[in-house]
């Protein structure tokens, strides 16, 4: 081989090595990035909370209006029942009020009574009578026109007749017209009436059992705040009050923004930070109808279910709140999502490159969200810091 063979050869040699690293350099780096198959389940609509665990402890009862103490029915240490009259305020004005929407309904039923059964009756007799009438002059009307054509009567009884038949026809009309009125318009406005008397006892009754106050559950008064005589006004506490399921129970800290979603019943799911792995159930007892200014909450009491677990009092407890469920949907963790300016969307893995999807999501708490359209099951969603729709992609398990 002769030298300018080998020169040759090295040059081609050095072209390739170059094109190689060139290749390397400007082709298309792939982005790592993690994923998750889309899979439909249940899924959860929660309101997260932390509180601690606590025992019912002795709770302040008062009235929601202002009054003068008429009667204390209790005494201190006595064991009383759920619904039992524990103190009265003065009530003659409430009790006048009741008795005077219970005489406003009784004479609105009464005036519906006689409209059905008096005034509807008489009108149909009427309305019978007059239309008997109109027959009767109708037939008189034409046996005299049948007779004034052949002359056999004259023009002043063929008038006469006339008008009859006219008078006759116009009192059909009026005892028609006060039959559909008795049985239409008027019973409409009687009902009215009637409805708004019975709404109005209704609230009259409500006020009247505000200057009662009664043993929310069964329990012990433990001490009486108040005397007869004595003037208290809203909330002032009265009568300290233990009740007598005194099991343990949690008390959440719920954001006051949020507490609208929860009812008493719901479904929680309580975690204790010294048993990570473990969780417990406890369903809403009672929201209790004050705000924690200086915290922007309200708290918000459940009772554990089924558990043998000593829980230690004042122990910290996360909780999850179901307020509500989706048999058949799709949860995505937040970060899967890009949210700007009120839209979703999400980048999906197609045919090894990331691809850009719009989404519909709705906030469901515990830092997921419930997608409502563009995702079905099996789609590959990914989370990456360098995703754009186009770039290739190496997928790496999610941590």
């Amino acid at each position: 081989m002769t030298l300018k063979t080998k020169n040759f050869g090295k040059i081609i040699a050095l072209c390739i090595v170059m094109i190689v690293l060139l290749f390397i350099t400007f082709r298309k780096k792939s982005v790592e990035a993690q994923y998750v198959v889309i899979k439909k389940q249940e899924v959860l609509e929660t309101v997260l909370a932390s509180g601690k665990i606590a025992g019912r402890r002795v709770v302040p009862l008062s009235f929601i209006k202002s009054g003068i103490v008429v009667r204390i029915y209790t005494r201190e240490d006595a064991l009383v029942k759920e619904g039992d009259t524990l103190i009265s305020l003065e009530n003659n004005e409430e009790k006048n009020r009741v008795s005077l929407q219970q005489n406003a309904v009784k004479s609105a039923m009464l005036s519906i009574g006689k409209l059905v059964l008096t005034d509807a009756a008489q009108a149909q007799a009427q309305l019978e009578q007059a239309v008997s009438s109109e027959d009767a002059a109708k037939k008189q009307f034409e046996r005299i026109s049948s007779l004034y054509s052949s002359g056999a009567v004259a023009q002043q009884e063929f008038d006469q007749a006339k008008r009859d038949y006219d008078v006759a026809l116009k009192a059909r009309e009026i005892a028609q017209a006060a039959a559909s009125s008795i049985g239409g318009h008027q019973k409409e406005l009687l009902d009215l009436q009637l409805r708004g008397a019975q709404l109005s006892l209704e609230e009259t009754k409500i006020e009247l059992s505000r200057t009662v106050l009664r043993a929310p559950e069964s329990g012990r008064v433990i001490k009486i705040l108040v005397n007869a005589g004595e003037l208290v006004s809203p909330s002032l506490p009265v009568i300290s009050f233990l009740p007598s399921d005194t099991t343990t129970h949690v008390e959440l800290q719920v954001d006051e923004d949020e507490v609208f979603k929860i009812k008493p019943g719901q479904r929680t799911i309580i975690g204790l930070p010294a048993l990570a792995e473990s969780t417990f159930s406890a369903t809403v007892r009672d929201v209790v109808p004050f705000v924690d200014a200086t915290r922007g909450t309200i708290m918000v009491q459940c009772a554990t279910v089924g558990t043998d677990h000593v829980f230690i009092p004042d122990q910290t407890v996360s909780a999850q709140i179901i307020t509500g469920s989706v048999p058949d949907g799709i949860a995505l963790e937040k970060r899967f999502v890009i949210q700007t300016d009120g839209a979703a969307s999400v980048f999906l893995f197609s045919k090894g490159k990331a691809e850009n999807r719009e989404v519909l999501v709705k906030d469901i708490g515990n830092s997921l969200l419930l997608v409502n359209s563009g995702l079905v099951q099996g789609d590959t969603v990914l989370f990456g810091l360098n995703l754009a729709s186009g770039a290739k992609v190496k997928l790496k398990e999610s941590r």
